[in-house]
């Protein structure tokens, strides 16, 4: 490491730059200014090197130390808290003034208990919360050991009872390594096995259906006690047994029958009988997963009870386990949709789904390869609300007709309710800021020949976006997102007639007003039904949009049935941006169509091969969407609308069929033999299909998933050639990839970790062919904090390769470093308090006209500007630095006296020095020369050229003025 080193090297190239302009400006310089000019000079060579940041090598003896605590519940907080406080009272006593000293809280994350720091400071502490429930030592080490700085000593002390439950050590190691920093251990005492522990599930991975499934459930405990046990199966109980436990490890045998095909979670819960016989039940649960092997399992989800029962039976004779339901039935969780191989969704409205579960639909389509079936219906599509959310991304149709040339022009008028009311919370925004946003994402839906204006009511109208076309949605946003909260409750006859009136001088083809107001706070109700009439007789439709049921909402709901518009009624104000696009594509009215036609296939696919379609029954209305334009359209409709298509998203495979398959618009397909197989056969490939030809298993270890995959040819021989995958999913963390690397015999092996506790699903992809092979399902035990038993060896490993030291005694934890350490010292503010002290110093020299060079005279006089010549003559001096030719003597009386030239300053400073006798008349005369006859007054001899010499002969002069006083 060198004496010298430059943090910006390119600085250096300023110096040779401040050194040719110094040098090119000494030598037009005066003697007098160059001390002026060396110290500008000097000022900016030095902010030259501070700009390349000198760093200067000292060796230093500095100690810096962090302590890492370990908080988990897995140590006895007595002795960790007796350890800690000697640590403290050690550095106290043993680290020097200049020393550093940190401590930090960790287990499942890190907390900064004091921040590294002198030790002279002292020791304030602020304790931090962290997950007691995780232990990542490794995560620990590695924040710490880069919080230690260069130029000192570094050393961790750890203070832990030695069981991680993530987190990987030996990568700690050699970060600590890399950094030159040595890592003390100290361990502390571990809680000890807790009285009552379900230490694991024991069960197959896979099962086919109808086939008994063994559960083995191992316990721990001290004493022999009775216990009861609880399954539960997909969230719900199955059985409850009440049997006893001997000391130490022990094993109960439960069975169940497996159920329908898909993945299944289980759940086994763990309770003592007699009250107190458990320290703690953070360790009574474990969970498992099986893959059922058998039919493919569909949900069929419909907006309408009992419409979708012949779909539904028409999938069962085509081999699917069916599940149906409607919007109450949704999965909340990407857990519970992983068991199904196929979901259909049928007029739902958005509104009725959650962000949560339309991401988890995207999620178990693009990531666990589920297939997904969208039907169509006046709740469905653009018509219901799920333009611009992850139905739509997922769709091979797109619900944007803003270009679609059958749209009418539509003028409307949004009307929001921003009284106090409206500041509750709702999630992580206000009631108004999601009515806003909701607002936005209508605008983004109007076309170009649309008109918008959003206005803003309390107990008076605010346009805040005035009618008009949309010609910048940044602008829009950015008016919408700026509005203030008002007061008061929204007064109802004001909207009405504020709105009314800018949409009467609309002439769109279609005037619309859609008013948002909270139900139990919405004033003056009363003869407001009146106005919505009027209006509509106008021409003017209304809707209303309720927020939450109150004392107003059943006359809001009276207001949108006389107005011709549509009611909703919003509980969760998260849901208001669906509810308001919905309501803009509807009242669009290009939506939805409800003539009758024959679709025609306008693809050769093998759907659509054995279908004789010139005998197919008429379909009786559809939802207008465009298609995608990488989506396959194997139907078409009135002006070549999509029917039907498909495409993949991620590992799933999507389709839409923008008709329905219930008794409306499909009524005369339900009976139809040929439109059934045409539904079984569509299920089908969009279903995903597990390869009989693969079997995957799986070990945990350590928090360590080990996947296992067998594969085989059609003729029963090891399959070595295939390019293999596995994506592990999970409900509340990102997913993970791996590349399944071949180990001989048609097995694949893949190592992953898991980041917490709870259920991963696992998906095996064929990377040649695109499409699933292969799900199933592991469990991280919950509660592992209480079941990982300490590891003393690994921590042996961790101070010896970094030269710690383990359960070094007391009084020797800070020791001072057995030698220095170099360390980089910035010389930057040195040089640019120097560069400031320079550049003060030239700017003084400048500016007050010190002289530290002594005048030389010149032989020729300098040539005075005019502008001092006339303040020479102004104040009657004589600036004979004019070089003209003096005129001839007058004949009104004598010549004056030949005088020396004055320099202009110096004129200057005599008559400032004598206001007062520059002012009176006779010594202006006196100025003007000597009256005929007067004494001749000697001029003082060129030598002398002193101010006070030539002050003196013209005060001496006037003095001898007769005229004079």
């Amino acid at each position: 490491m060198s004496a010298l080193q430059w943090g910006a090297p390119w600085g250096l190239a300023l110096v040779p730059l401040v050194l040719l302009v110094w040098g090119l400006a000494l030598r037009r310089t005066s003697p007098a200014r160059r001390w002026a000019l060396h110290l500008t000079a000097l000022s900016a060579g030095l902010f030259a090197l501070a700009a390349a940041d000198p760093r200067v090598s000292l060796r230093r003896h500095r100690l810096a130390v962090i302590a890492l605590v370990d908080r988990s519940a897995s140590v006895a907080s007595e002795g960790l808290d007796a350890e800690a406080r000697a640590l403290r009272d050690e550095a106290r006593a043993q680290l020097r003034r200049d020393d550093l000293y940190g401590e930090l809280d960790f287990a499942g994350d890190v907390a900064t208990v004091r921040a590294l720091g002198p030790i002279a400071h002292g020791l304030a502490l602020e304790r931090g919360a962290v997950d007691a429930q995780e232990t990542d030592l490794a995560g620990a080490v590695v924040r710490a050991a880069g919080a230690l700085p260069d130029d000192a000593s570094g050393r961790l002390v750890v203070l832990t009872d030695g069981a991680t439950t993530r987190g990987d050590l030996d990568e700690a190691v050699a970060h600590a390594r890399a950094l030159g920093v040595a890592v003390d251990v100290v361990p502390v005492a571990h809680r000890g096995d807790p009285a009552l522990q379900l230490v694991a599930l024991r069960m197959p991975a896979r099962a086919s259906e109808r086939e008994t499934i063994d559960l083995r459930v191992q316990t721990r405990a001290r004493h022999r006690q009775r216990v009861r046990l609880a399954v539960r199966r997909d969230g719900r109980e199955i059985s409850q047994t009440e049997t006893e436990v001997a000391a130490g490890d022990d094993l109960v045998a439960l069975t169940d029958e497996s159920p329908g095909p898909g993945l299944h979670r289980y759940e086994v819960s763990l309770e003592a009988s007699q009250p107190g016989r458990d320290d703690t039940t953070a360790d009574n649960r474990a969970e498992s997963i099986v893959r059922v092997r058998g039919a493919s399992a569909a949900l069929v989800l419909e907006g309408d009870p009992g419409a979708a029962a012949p779909f539904a039976e028409t999938l069962r004779r085509g081999g699917f386990e069916v599940t149906l339901g409607g919007p109450n039935d949704v999965p909340a969780t990407l857990g519970a949709l992983a068991r199904y191989d196929l979901v259909v969704l049928s007029d739902i409205a958005a509104r009725a789904l959650s962000p949560e579960q339309m991401q988890g639909f995207a999620e178990y389509v693009q990531t666990l390869g589920g297939g997904l079936l969208l039907f169509g219906g006046d709740r469905s599509y653009g018509p219901g609300g799920y333009a611009q959310t992850p139905i739509e991304s997922l769709s091979p149709v797109r619900f944007d007709l803003r270009q679609e040339r059958r749209r009418a022009s539509l003028s409307q008028a949004i009307v929001i309710d921003y009284s106090g009311s409206m500041a509750a919370m709702a999630g992580n925004a206000t009631k108004l800021a999601l009515a806003d946003e909701a607002a936005i994402r209508s605008a983004s839906l109007l076309g170009p020949d649309d008109r918008l204006g959003v206005a803003h009511v309390d107990v008076a109208t605010a346009w805040t976006v005035p009618m008009g076309r949309v010609t910048s949605m940044a602008a829009v946003a950015r008016r919408l997102r700026g509005v203030a909260m008002g007061g008061g409750g929204i007064l109802v006859p004001v909207a009405l007639r504020d709105g009314y009136a800018a949409l009467r001088g609309e002439r769109t083809d279609l005037r619309h007003l859609l008013l948002f107001a909270d139900g139990a706070d919405a004033e003056e109700m009363p003869g407001c039904e009146i106005t919505a009439a009027a209006a509509h007789r106008a021409g003017i439709t209304t809707s209303v949009v309720s927020l939450g049921f109150g004392s107003d909402t059943p006359a809001l709901e009276r207001l949108a049935a006389v107005g011709h518009g549509r009611f909703y009624l919003v509980e969760d104000a998260q849901r208001l941006p669906t509810v308001f696009s919905q309501e803009t594509v509807l009242a669009t009215r290009a939506s939805i169509s409800e003539r009758s036609f024959r679709p025609t296939p306008s693809a050769a696919d093998p759907l659509l091969r054995d279908v004789d379609w010139a005998r197919a029954p008429s379909l009786h209305g559809h939802v207008v969407t465009l298609a995608q334009p990488r989506a396959s359209v194997l139907l078409t409709g009135p002006d070549r609308d999509p029917i039907l298509a498909l495409w993949s998203r991620g590992l799933g495979h999507v389709g839409a069929f923008t008709s329905d398959a219930k008794n409306r618009w499909g009524r005369d397909w339900i009976a139809w033999p040929e439109a059934q197989r045409l539904w079984v056969s569509l299920a089908r490939r969009l279903a995903r299909r597990d390869d009989p030809l693969v079997r995957v298993d799986t070990r945990l270890r350590d928090q360590r998933l080990t996947v296992e995959l067998s594969a085989v040819s059609a003729d029963g021989r090891a399959d070595l050639s295939r390019s293999l995958s596995v994506h592990l999913g999970s409900a509340h963390r990102p997913g993970a990839t791996r590349d399944l690397a071949p180990t001989g015999g048609g097995r694949y092996e893949a190592e992953l970790a898991l980041d917490g506790e709870g259920a991963y699903t696992l998906t095996v992809r064929d990377n040649a062919l695109g499409a699933v092979v292969a799900t199933a399902g592991v469990v991280s035990p919950l509660g592992r904090e209480h079941r990982v038993a300490p590891d003393l060896d690994a921590l042996r490993r961790l101070s010896a390769a970094t030269q710690g030291r383990f359960d070094p005694p007391r009084g020797t934890r800070f020791s001072p470093p057995t030698g220095p350490r170099r360390g980089a010292e910035r010389l930057q503010p040195l040089a640019t308090a120097l560069g400031m002290v320079a550049l003060l110093a030239a700017v003084a020299l400048r500016r007050l006209r010190l002289t530290v060079w002594p005048r030389t005279s010149s032989a020729a006089p300098k040539r005075v500007p005019r502008g001092i010549q006339r303040l020479s003559r102004a104040l009657n001096l004589s600036p004979t630095a004019d070089t003209s030719p003096s005129p001839s003597p007058s004949t009104h009386g004598p010549a004056r006296p030949p005088q020396r030239p004055i320099a202009p300053h110096e004129g200057v400073r005599a008559a400032l020095a004598r206001p007062s006798a520059a002012l009176r008349p006779e010594h202006a005369r006196a100025a003007a020369g000597p009256r005929p006859g007067a004494p001749r007054v000697q001029a003082p001899r060129p030598a002398d050229t002193s101010l006070r010499a030539i002050v003196a002969s013209r005060r001496k002069a006037s003095s001898r003025d007769p005229s004079g006083q």
